[in-house]
């Protein structure tokens, strides 16, 4: 081949001859590409979507992909999450940044619940969680934050009353959000702004109240791959094992249809799935309060309700 082509050039070659024998090569390479392809000797480059959160080809090969399950992938195209500009630019990406979440994201503080009448311990730091004892049950103090309870008690929201809850409720535990408002920020001066910041809610949200609910810590999850509530983080993928999703096979189909239905709402919420609120309004760490939901159809005891100044001892 190299002696025949020499020769050629040696001799000149014309325009004709020019085509014919880049037509010629040109056909050769192309059946060699082929052929090693076809073989496997190597492979094109497969495009990759912006998707959600890691994907999981083995437990130790994290991805782009939101999973729930080695086999069951939910992919949200990050890029195509809709988030209104009169949302404001630091709340948008907050919500693009919660879509993708990465093992640097995990945090190893989070309240542990373990048992009745236990404060969670992080080290040297106690978190002095609040319980109480009724009819032979140990019940935990919640914090539900929330914009649709009005400061004056609706119907089905009077102190001390057990109510029925017909939805999931998200709360954190108290004294979380007392802890935050006895170290408050200096340059804050809008309260009601920095707690929707702080809880992962869209800026104008109307938070009116905070209320306090009693429950049995039987009738919490997280909401995250790894539901489980007595340990201090939450794992990309799922354990192995958990109580939790023993009781409820749904579980990961309600994970999932929540994941697709968030970012794809008006608005959308910056969902950490790592167990705790994404605090858009923190420029040092988004890292907010440690996050609960409370099944739907569980029996809660109302606490106090109060208005976000009077909880965190604000008001004139």
């Amino acid at each position: 081949m190299r002696r025949w082509l020499r020769d050629l050039l040696k001799k000149g070659i014309g325009f004709k001859s020019t085509y014919l024998f880049i037509y010629v090569v040109s056909f050769m390479a192309t059946g060699i590409a082929g052929f090693l392809f076809l073989f496997g000797v190597f492979n094109f480059p497969e495009s990759t979507p912006a998707v959600g959160v890691e994907p999981t080809a083995a437990p130790s090969s994290p991805s782009r992909f939101a999973t729930v399950s080695s086999n069951d992938s939910v992919l949200i195209d990050v890029g195509k999450i809709k988030c209104s500009e009169t949302l404001g630019k630091e709340y948008c990406d907050a919500v693009r940044d919660a879509a993708i979440a990465e093992n640097d994201e995990i945090s190893p503080y989070l309240t542990a619940i373990t048992s009745d009448g236990a404060d969670s311990h992080i080290g040297d730091y106690v978190v002095d969680l609040e319980w109480k004892r009724k009819r032979g049950e140990s019940l935990l103090l919640t914090l539900a934050f929330t914009t649709f309870v009005p400061p004056e008690y609706p119907e089905g929201y009077r102190p001390g009353e057990a109510i029925l809850l017909t939805q999931p409720t998200w709360v954190t535990i108290v004294p979380e959000l007392r802890d935050f408002c006895q170290n408050p920020d200096p340059n804050q001066t809008d309260l009601r702004l920095r707690l929707l910041q702080l809880f992962g809610l869209p800026p104008g949200g109307n938070l009116r109240s905070l209320v306090e609910l009693w429950v049995n810590p039987q009738d919490l999850f997280r909401p995250s791959i790894d539901p489980e509530i007595s340990d201090h983080e939450s794992e990309i993928l799922p354990p192995q094992s958990s109580r939790f999703l023993t009781i409820d096979p749904g579980y990961i189909t309600w994970f999932n249809d929540w994941f697709k239905t968030n970012y794809s709402s008006d608005p959308p919420f910056p969902w950490t799935r790592l167990g705790y609120t994404y605090d858009w309004g923190n420029p040092v760490s988004d890292i907010g309060l440690s996050e609960f939901v409370i099944n739907t159809g569980e029996t809660v005891g109302v606490g106090q309700i109060l208005t976000p100044d009077v909880y965190c001892g604000r008001a004139s």
